[in-house]
This record gives C-alpha cells, structure tokens and sequence, in this order.
C-alpha cells in the first residue's frame, strides 16, 4: 500500500465513486466516456487528488479517486457532477437538462480487511 504524506498526517484515502445518469437513461457514448474522462481528471488534479482509474457504461460512470484529508467528498462529487454535466451540455449543444441523478454510490477502498481492523482496535493495550 502506497502512503502519502502531508505535514501533519500519513494517509491513503481511496475512494470508488459511481455516478448515474439521471432515470438511468443510457446516453453515455464512447465519446463521452472519453470527454468526462479528461474533465474528470482535471477537476480532480485541480484538487490536489488523483484520477487512479476510469470507465463507464451507457447509464453510469466509475471513477477511482485518491484523496487528501482537506478534501470534503461531497464537495468534490457534487463539483465533479456540476462541471460534466456543463462541459457536455456546452459541447454537444445542451441537449440534456437534468444529466445525473441527485445521488451516486461511494465507498473506500483499503487493504485490510473490516473484521481485522476491528479486532486490532478492540484488542489495543488499555492503560493500566
């Protein structure tokens, strides 16, 4: 597991977002997998975070973000929305007035498993 650093914290957030079209209508082509892609990784470097992974489907997209502690997920979720949702309706003649659902799917990503994690902290050394 790669750890990152900042000056008062060592963390590695990792985070599976997926995003759907609103009523789940199936109007993401290639093409604007690709556009979203780009404008996904921009907003997201713009943030001092990183674009690990990408893909969609024609109804939904999946994106796997790595983040910072400063960093409010709603915040950069709703902003991701917001900004695609724009760029797509200015460059393919705003054709879509409500593109996504007002929800979407997050989860984090770690590499240890939740029972093990619990029985760490259940079993830490309790001052005497």
């Amino acid at each position: 597991m790669k750890l990152n650093k900042s000056h008062n914290a060592i963390f590695s957030l990792i985070f599976h977002l997926v995003i759907v079209t609103k009523y789940r209508k199936k109007i993401l082509t290639k093409e604007l997998i690709n556009e979203m892609r780009d404008i996904c990784a921009s907003i997201i470097s713009n943030d001092g975070c990183e674009l690990l992974e990408f893909n969609g489907e024609e109804e939904h997209i999946h994106l796997l973000i790595e983040t910072k502690p400063n960093i409010t997920l709603s915040k950069l979720i709703n902003n991701i929305k917001t900004v695609t949702a724009r760029r797509v309706n200015k460059i393919h003649g705003r054709k879509y007035r409500h593109f996504w659902s007002p929800s979407y799917f997050i989860i984090s990503c770690g590499n240890v498993k939740l029972e093990i994690l619990k029985n760490y902290i259940k079993n830490q050394k309790s001052p005497p």
